[in-house]
């Protein structure tokens, strides 16, 4: 894990901070909705899955549908008002029910020759696809590299939206869950294969040769971090895993630690001599909302916790210490 010392924000920083961030960043913020095997598509019943495995979350998009069904009720509507001029038909009337008619033939055009979208949680490979706007050919790019915000939506309100790179649009990101945090939080939770599969039934047929396949490659650390915790299926099998990630150098806690356990933070006030760093991954990208861990040799324990930009303030260069990023179990 690389550090790097961060400079003091400019002006501008301090302006750009007064408008709101719409930015998601990689992180589990929050406990998704379950999702359960009634949720996928079967030959008999439909359902808003197409395919759910520990590899790939398929989700057709409803887009091609919508449209034709639109198209369908605005059809309607023109005979509905042919019906009811029907007795005293004037010539606007009639350019009025024509171009009704030619907006819903326009919609069902659209819905029968559309291609097929989908968007596609490659959990083995690390891709994520998602479509295009009309005719557009769908983007597949690796997941960590996907910009993703909250959007305002008239109808809708606040909805979950990926931008594709190099462009000013805003693809709809949906799921089974209630709100766009929940949604996010299911696809960085998903998308983290060093971590368990998220909760619900869906899942439960692939828990064990997941947590095999983790236990192959050693456990490796989690990709994102986690504000909740996200279990094994067993506590085995979280006993083996948390051997591993201890032996990562990382702080791994558990729920009942964290409810018996009263943790010392940081404080502005008392620190004043702590500096501000930048903590990076391997591959450069800012650690964002993650908890560190601050050992000193006397047996004093701190935490920080670093902001969206990956920032930090830790002791400084006199001090001698250990940090460690805490893990939720």
């Amino acid at each position: 894990m690389a550090i790097r010392e961060v400079k003091k924000r400019t002006r501008w920083q301090f302006f750009k901070k007064k408008w709101p961030d719409s930015t998601m960043d990689f992180k589990i913020r929050c406990m998704p909705k379950e999702l359960k095997v009634e949720y996928i598509a079967t030959e008999e019943e439909s359902g808003m899955y197409a395919k759910v495995t520990d590899e790939k979350i398929i989700n057709p998009d409803v887009g091609a549908k919508v449209s034709f069904w639109i198209g369908v009720a605005f059809i309607a509507f023109a005979f509905f008002v042919l019906i009811i001029l029907l007795k005293d038909f004037s010539k606007f009337d009639l350019y009025f029910i024509l171009a009704i008619l030619f907006v819903g033939l326009l919609f069902i055009f659209y819905g029968r020759t559309v291609p097929y979208k989908e968007i596609v949680l490659d959990r083995k490979n690390g891709l994520f696809t998602f479509p295009n706007w009309l005719y557009g050919k769908s983007y597949t790019i690796p997941f960590k590299k996907a910009e993703v915000h909250w959007f305002i939506r008239r109808a809708q309100g606040l909805v979950l939206v990926v931008v594709p790179p190099k462009s000013w649009k805003k693809i709809d990101l949906e799921s089974h869950c209630y709100n766009y945090w929940q949604t996010w939080s299911l696809f960085v939770w998903y998308m983290d294969k060093n971590r368990p599969l998220p909760p619900g039934s869906a899942f439960d047929p692939y828990r064990q040769q997941d947590f095999e396949r983790r236990k192959a490659e050693g456990f490796p650390p989690p990709l994102y971090p986690s504000t909740v915790f996200t279990p094994e299926a067993t506590l085995e099998q979280q006993a083996e895993r948390n051997k591993y990630w201890n032996e990562y150098g990382y702080a791994s806690v558990n729920e009942s630690d964290l409810q018996n356990q009263i943790w010392e933070w940081y404080n502005s006030k008392i620190h004043k001599d702590w500096k501000y760093i930048l903590f990076l991954d391997n591959s450069d990208k800012p650690i964002t909302g993650a908890t560190f861990q601050i050992v000193f040799p006397d047996g004093k324990i701190l935490y920080t916790k670093s902001d969206k930009k990956g920032r930090v303030y830790m002791p400084p260069d006199t001090e001698k210490y250990e940090h460690h990023m805490v893990i939720r179990k």
